[in-house]
């Protein structure tokens, strides 16, 4: 399983695309927003760490497997 996140910026990377600005404006501002959501999603990586991440992972597959009430 991949593990995902979207964070604001990934959202606000693509909403500018309906801005009325000019191409390049449009082109500099998916630049900069797309550029601070990795920052986000990488940042949350290093914090939680490999060994974080890999138990993370574990929980997700022993609540996978639970059955649903």
């Amino acid at each position: 399983m991949r593990f995902a996140s979207i964070c604001q910026e990934d959202i606000l990377s693509f909403a500018q695309m309906l801005l009325p600005i000019s191409a390049a404006a449009k082109g500099v501002l998916w630049t900069v927003l797309f550029g601070m959501a990795k920052t986000c999603q990488y940042g949350g990586l290093t914090i939680l760490g490999v060994e974080g991440y890999q138990r993370l992972k574990d929980w997700m597959k022993r609540k996978k497997r639970q059955p649903r009430p």
